[in-house]
């Protein structure tokens, strides 16, 4: 903590080049100040400037803190595969046990879930860029996890319907705000292959997931359980790890947590910012 605490110390933003870019400024030593790869000194050496995407580079675009995130954003994903295709093996028992009606039901509980997905998307994009990809991701996985549990004991068909609007809402936040948190913290190299591969093959775990779950469990409610108890143990998880997005701070004009998060960055990746 002491050792961030220095860094952010040596480092400024200049307020009058925050334009299309984040601009960070490391402060120079007294003895000279050299400048690093990519970075800008001016003629007395007093300072060197970095756009966003250098500053990240220089601490890690693509190290240990993003790969452990890339983890952190993953899992989610596959808890919603599980979600979104578990009905497939678990409704026609569901319906039958309870008595609940046939096709028009489980299409009417579909349905629901898709809907959900619609206007959670909607609605959880505003959320996080008013509250942060921090917040918004442990809240969406929290309604998903309420919405788990609310399948789990439901007794009745609008109970149900009901659990699966508040999963299908959840999913659809974890999803979008994992998407935008990740893309925000690694390099542009890397940013498609992340976003578009990595994420998606977690998505497909869990979609595989369900099928093994199926046969060893004992029956529906085990099976709503599984991705249930998952997202429990992972809102746990990110609440105890998961950091703030350093460009999202910096568009909210946080810009002292911002360098924080830059500083945190470049610590676990083993490449902190230069500092006087």
């Amino acid at each position: 903590m002491a050792a961030a605490t220095t860094e952010v110390a040596a480092l400024a933003l200049h307020p009058d080049e925050r334009d299309a870019e984040t601009k960070i400024a490391a402060e120079a030593s007294a003895s000279g100040g050299v400048a690093e790869s990519g970075g800008e000194t001016g003629e007395d050496g007093a300072a060197q400037c970095w756009t966003f995407d250098q500053a990240l580079l220089h601490v890690g675009g693509w190290g240990a803190h993003q790969k452990w995130n890339v983890l952190y954003c993953g899992v989610p994903w596959l808890i919603s595969g599980m979600f979104a295709f578990g009905p497939v093996t678990w409704t026609g028992e569901m319906m039958k046990e309870n008595k609940w009606g046939g096709c028009s039901h489980e299409q009417a509980a579909n349905s629901v879930y898709f809907a959900a997905n619609f206007f959670g998307n909607a609605a959880f994009g505003p959320f996080a860029d008013s509250f942060g990809r921090q917040k918004g991701m442990i809240f969406s996985l929290a309604v998903t996890a309420f919405g788990g549990s609310l399948s789990i004991t439901a007794h009745t068909f609008p109970v149900y319907l009901m659990a699966r609007t508040l999963i299908g809402l959840g999913n659809a936040g974890v999803c979008l705000i994992s998407s935008v948190l990740i893309s925000e913290i690694v390099s542009a190299d890397v940013r498609s292959l992340v976003v578009c591969f990595y994420l998606q093959v977690f998505y497909a775990v869990g979609i595989m997931l369900t099928i093994p779950t199926d046969y060893i469990a004992s029956n529906y409610r085990t099976c709503m359980a599984v991705p249930t108890c998952l997202s429990f143990l992972w809102f746990n998880v990110l609440l105890l790890d998961l950091r703030e997005s350093p460009r999202y701070l910096f568009a909210k004009d946080h810009i002292g947590k911002c360098l924080v998060e830059i500083t945190n960055i470049g610590l676990r990746n083993g490449r902190p910012l230069p500092i006087s």
